[in-house]
């Protein structure tokens, strides 16, 4: 694919503009986007891959943040030579979270208890907070234990209430 760029432009009627030719490839491009997410890498937790067809970008992998999935669709799409970009990131912390919610659906619906308990779970930074309340110590155990069996989380805080 050829990309041409205008060098200068005279207002006179017997002069014709001249056009540079650039041409960037593929391979340029990737280059250089991975380049652009290096820059940014140093202060973030990125773990994203590149591929390049015909001048359009896909991004792959995995990000802490959406503030993070957002920076690395910004710094590749300044490149030179982008026609556009596809970011298929995942942003890490909600799939955690998921991961844990739903871990922790599983261990209160195991414990006989005749009512429901209400736990809410909000993951930041690989730290997992369980809130809301249970009706036994047993449900606010396995609650705890489900979050912090879940691979991937450090430390669990409970603000659980008893009830």
């Amino acid at each position: 694919m050829n990309f041409y760029r205008l060098a200068k432009v005279v207002k006179r009627n017997d002069a014709l503009p001249i056009a540079s030719k650039m041409f960037v490839t593929d391979a340029d491009i990737k280059r250089r986007c991975e380049h652009a997410l290096e820059k940014i890498k140093a202060s973030r937790d990125l773990e994203v891959t590149v591929m390049v067809t015909s001048g359009w970008v896909m991004l792959s992998g995995t990000v802490a943040h959406g503030g993070e999935r957002w920076a690395a669709e910004e710094a590749v799409s300044s490149v030179p030579g982008v026609l556009g970009v596809n970011a298929q990131i995942r942003v890490r912390n909600l799939d955690l979270e998921d991961e844990v919610r739903g871990n922790v659906s599983i261990a209160l619906a195991d414990e006989a208890c005749p009512a429901p308990a209400d736990v809410g779970v909000k993951v930041e930074q690989k730290r997992a907070t369980l809130s809301g309340f249970v009706h036994s110590p047993a449900q606010r155990r396995a609650a705890r234990n489900a979050a912090e069996s879940t691979q991937g989380i450090k430390e669990v805080i409970d603000d659980i209430l008893l009830i």
